[in-house]
């Protein structure tokens, strides 16, 4: 996961909860317009959050983290989407990544999946 330019560093002061879906998903399109491929893959990530919450399947805790995440959706019938979010948000705050444009789409895609279930 490399870039090809420099990124900002990540938004400080955006809010984790309190955010619906859709709300995260027109943030992740903002940031993905403005080629902040960063805070669009965390918004990403942050509307895989919500959803979880939204639809009952994993009530969110702010202190859950991304293994307890991975624990939590092997029993679901595609883990690999959730996956693909949560490892690259482990890659953005664990690694210093900086993320791409094919990072973006790459999550892109891996929440239309989670949303198509």
């Amino acid at each position: 996961m490399q870039s090809t330019r420099s990124l900002a560093q990540p938004v400080v002061g955006l809010p984790v909860i309190a955010q619906t879906t859709a709300t995260r998903l027109r943030q992740a399109q903002q940031f993905y317009r403005q080629e902040n491929y960063t805070e669009a893959c965390r918004s990403l990530y942050l509307a895989m959050v919500q959803r979880l919450d939204e639809t009952q399947r994993l009530p969110n805790e702010m202190s859950r983290t991304d293994g307890e995440f991975l624990r939590a959706i092997a029993s679901f019938a595609n883990p690999m989407a959730y996956r693909t979010l949560i490892a690259t948000h482990e890659a953005l705050y664990f690694g210093n990544s900086l993320l791409s444009e094919d990072d973006f789409h790459r999550c892109y895609q891996a929440f239309q999946e989670i949303e198509a279930e």
